[in-house]
């Protein structure tokens, strides 16, 4: 096994192992493995040789996580892409985990079928590290998160050893949902290297109704009488800041006497239903003191939302966190207030979930940091930090506090990873 970890391995350090930096730190060398077995030996070498080892897909969530403490060899996982198992009349698939998000959906699209959640740069992001990340998405509302759709994974742990858990199909009874255990651990217990998935059918129709508002008070109060009424999009966010204004200058919106809240929801079904959803929504808009609305289709809907996530999320100082939605709604509020003569602040929040993700485009102080923690921790939220100066990085830890939960969550990394070597350092509690 250790003759083929050697055959991946990568020494020189190329622009391609500065691509593969974290937090400012650079691996010695890159494997590169495309199968179960190449991902195994690997793992088994590094374990051996007692290195550092730091998983890698698309690259799109791997600012989130405390600095590492060590960093030898960067797990690339691109190249294990080549296998896709769509059982379509059973509502399933099982991929590798370095397929991407995109591809995965054209592959389920060809049968009439679809992912039921969604993740920022999907042509980037793949199914292993959407999965070990737990990446939120706008779908969140109604289908909830990745974790309710994994079934099945491979997992190999840090000593090479191959372990499964569930199965490819949805009435899997056998063993401990150990998946769920690997889905969000950020690769600290183990590398994901194969997922099943629960996926569903396409929708006949869809559109979106965009609403704008002159404060994300208003903003918020509107997309609340959306959830709370007949009619739950599939996915409903409040936009504020620099978000807001990117998706309104791709419909054409205006906003030139206030700095605009944008409402972006998406309902989905038979056309009939649809038309009759955009007409609830529209009309809901033009009770509550929208300054405009417009409905959205088709590929411009998919370029709107598009415009909007990427608008939110910067590379300045950004945090995250859940709340209860209403409570989430004034978060969003106060923040935008708060930067109101900020170009570079923009919000983003999934309102039927309460997911709530704050951005700067400066890399932020300590105390901004401290300020968004204090704020969400009265509200009984819980803050994580997902990007903000490595000088930062070092005196916090960016998942915040644990409380009781951090003895288990260190006992479980032990039973796992009693050697450290996967991400050593990065998750919470710095375990």
């Amino acid at each position: 096994m250790a003759n083929l970890a050697n055959q991946l391995r990568t020494n020189d350090l190329t622009s391609t192992h500065a691509d593969l930096q974290v937090d400012g730190l650079t691996p010695d060398s890159v494997l590169r493995p495309a199968s179960l077995d190449e991902l195994s030996a690997a793992l088994a070498e590094a374990h051996s040789a007692g290195e550092a080892v730091i998983p890698w897909g698309g690259g799109t969530r791997m600012h989130i996580g405390n600095v590492p403490e060590r960093y030898t060899i960067a797990l690339d996982l691109t190249a294990f892409s080549g296998n896709i198992e769509h059982e379509a009349g059973d509502l399933t698939v099982f991929a590798d985990a370095g397929v991407t998000i995109e591809d995965l959906s054209k592959t389920l699209a060809k049968q009439g079928q679809r992912l039921p959640f969604d993740v920022p740069e999907p042509e980037k992001a793949t199914l292993g590290g959407s999965v070990a990340s737990d990446a939120p998405g706008q779908m969140r509302t109604s289908l909830g998160g990745i974790r309710d759709w994994v079934i099945g994974m491979k997992v190999v742990l840090a000593d090479g050893t191959v372990t499964k858990s569930g199965g490819r199909v949805v009435k899997n009874v056998q063993g401990y949902d150990l998946h769920k255990l690997h889905t969000g651990a950020f690769g600290t217990l183990g590398v994901i290297a194969e997922v099943a998935l629960k996926v569903v059918p396409l929708p006949a129709s869809s559109s979106t109704v965009a609403a704008w508002f002159a404060s994300a008070a208003d903003a918020g109060d509107y997309a609340m009488q959306l959830f709370n009424g007949p009619v739950v999009p599939e996915a409903l966010t409040v936009f504020a800041g620099a978000a807001a204004e990117a998706g309104l200058a791709k419909i054409g919106g205006s906003s030139e006497d206030f700095s605009p809240a944008l409402v972006l929801a998406r309902v989905t079904g038979g056309k009939a239903a649809v038309s009759r959803m955009e007409r609830d929504l529209t009309g809901t808009a033009g009770t509550t003191g929208a300054a405009g609305y417009e409905v959205v289709r088709g590929k411009d809907a998919d370029k709107l939302w598009g415009k909007a996530v990427v608008a939110s999320t910067g590379d300045g100082l950004s945090m995250r966190t859940t709340l209860k939605p209403r409570d989430a709604v004034k978060v969003l509020d106060q923040s935008a207030s708060n930067s109101a003569t900020s170009e570079g602040f923009s919000g983003e929040l999934h309102a039927g979930f309460g997911t709530i993700s704050i951005s700067e485009a400066t890399s932020g102080t300590r105390s901004d940091i401290d300020r968004f923690v204090e704020s969400v921790t009265r509200l009984g939220g819980h803050a994580v930090i997902e990007r903000c100066p490595i000088e930062l990085k070092r005196e916090i830890d960016v998942f915040g506090e644990q409380g009781e939960a951090l003895a288990v969550m260190k006992s479980i990394k032990q039973r796992f990873d009693p050697d450290r070597i996967l991400n050593p350092g990065r998750f919470t509690g710095r375990i």
